[in-house]
């Protein structure tokens, strides 16, 4: 997978926080960029410090998202779409 971008689909209850952490630890050590859009999704659990992963998503530079190995956020399909398969 050395030039490809891995999307990972987090299934509740299925250690994929433990998967997200592990990966999240590996990309500096392989020296693989990463983007994580932290915060919640549909505004659940939100808080003074949570915004939604969605919206962070849309903000960051497009060009960061393509040169990434790993992605990692609360972001639905659509939102996906709008920033990477249109182009």
């Amino acid at each position: 997978m050395a030039d490809q971008q891995l999307a990972f689909v987090h299934m509740p209850k299925t250690a994929g926080t433990t998967f997200d952490r592990i990966l999240m630890g590996l990309m500096p050590l392989m020296g693989k960029p990463r983007v994580r859009a932290d915060g919640t999704i549909y505004g659940q659990f939100l808080g003074p410090d949570k915004t939604e992963a969605a919206d962070y998503f849309r903000n960051v530079e497009k060009e960061r998202i393509l040169q990434s190995s790993f992605f990692a956020g609360h972001v639905t399909l659509p939102v996906w779409r709008e920033r990477i398969v249109p182009d």
